[in-house]
């Protein structure tokens, strides 16, 4: 969960808080790891929305993005974070809206090499004690949202569980 998953728990806890519930987790194939991982719940209040997550294990899949939608009254917010093995591929945020009875919809690419600049950001971490942008108490969020997940797919499949995750 926090190999792979952990991103995707970042950002939405960034965009609308950690998770109120862990509702449903699907795994599959049992039998190769990593597997892939569906998650579903409830968003904090005051989002009063639900949220989804999946993410499939391709090892083979040429082209891996993350995709992160959030969908509201008023239109949508797509942001794609491109495959991390190709050098100067844009992330992109797609916002979409109405206006009168036209669909708009704009498009921001992001050219700046998206690892170097987390390497500057841990420099100035580093030297210069800027804290970054996930620091301990995001991260701690993110761990019990992880193992709550993990507790969730345990209650469902029968599975035996112990250690933080039965809390």
């Amino acid at each position: 969960m926090l190999g792979d998953v952990r991103h995707e728990l970042s950002v939405m806890r960034l965009l609308v808080g950690s998770p109120a519930t862990v509702d449903h987790v699907s795994v599959w194939p049992g039998d190769v790891f990593p597997p892939s991982v569906e998650v579903s719940g409830r968003l904090p209040d005051p989002a009063r929305g639900r949220y989804g997550l999946c993410w499939h294990h391709l090892p083979d899949y040429p082209v891996y993005r993350e995709t992160i939608a959030v969908h509201h009254d008023h239109g949508s917010l797509e942001l794609c974070f491109p495959t991390h093995y190709l050098l100067n591929a844009p992330t992109s945020l797609t916002v979409l809206s109405r206006t009168g009875t036209a669909e708009r919809t704009v498009a921001y690419r992001d050219l700046a090499e998206a690892y170097e600049r987390q390497l500057v950001a841990f420099h100035r971490f580093v030297t210069q004690d800027e804290p970054p942008l996930t620091g301990l108490d995001g991260a701690l969020k993110d761990i019990v949202t992880a193992q709550r997940i993990i507790r969730r797919h345990a209650e469902q499949t029968g599975l035996p569980i112990g250690g933080e995750c039965v809390e």
